[in-house]
């Protein structure tokens, strides 16, 4: 009888443990599943010199403030594919500090992330390919023309934070290149491969 007590509480006391949240199992940063995330972006001005060939002209470009949003899903601890919308509303192309440009675009792409799991700092590498889709304001008739669509590759490096298994922060910096081309309706001089640099931060949901 002894002996049958101390086997049925031992048994009481190891389901006790597998059902004791934080016991039965470590927090499981990595685990296959969907995730979505949103935040902003911050556009580095790379661009002076592709608009100074094509208007002959000095100019000063603004650094652009915008918004990214992702949904993807983790298919194994270092691997996830996602897909990445960022909204760039506008660099302001000035000359001799008037505004004569103004360019901003959508971007699509359909990413690869190669995730390093270290438990809850997981740095990630980013590759995409996607569509990039332009609007171009002629504030001062300068006769610039830009294409409205194209093709767009992506590649950055970031760091996903993760404060519970559901919540993390996300930081990151791409960059982004594009076919589109600019072109100059007077003197015909054109520009092709416009890119740009973002930092991203932003807060992601595990499912």
């Amino acid at each position: 009888m002894r002996r049958m007590g101390v086997s049925v509480t031992l048994a009481f006391l190891g389901l006790g443990l597998l059902a004791s949240p934080g016991l039965a199992t470590a927090e499981d940063y990595s685990r296959p599943g969907f995730y979505i995330g949103v935040g902003g972006s911050y556009e580095f001005n790379v661009l002076e010199s592709q608009f100074e060939k094509v208007l002959n002209d000095k100019v000063n470009i603004d650094e652009g403030v915008g918004l990214n949003a992702r949904l993807g899903y983790r298919l194994l601890s270092w691997l996830a594919g996602e897909v990445e919308y960022e909204w760039v509303p506008g660099f302001d192309v000035k000359i001799q500090d008037k505004k004569a440009l103004e360019l901003g675009a959508s971007v699509i792409t359909a990413n690869v992330r190669f995730i390093l799991p270290t438990g809850r700092f997981q740095p990630y590498l980013k590759l995409g390919a996607g569509g990039y889709f332009a609007t171009l304001t002629d504030a001062l008739g300068v006769g610039l023309k830009a294409d409205q669509d194209g093709f767009a590759a992506r590649a950055g490096l970031g760091l996903d934070l993760y404060f519970t298994e559901n919540i993390a922060a996300y930081i990151g910096v791409d960059g982004v290149f594009t076919t589109q081309d600019i072109t100059n309706a007077t003197t015909l001089q054109s520009a092709s491969g416009l890119y740009y640099v973002t930092g991203q931060a932003g807060i992601q949901y595990r499912f």
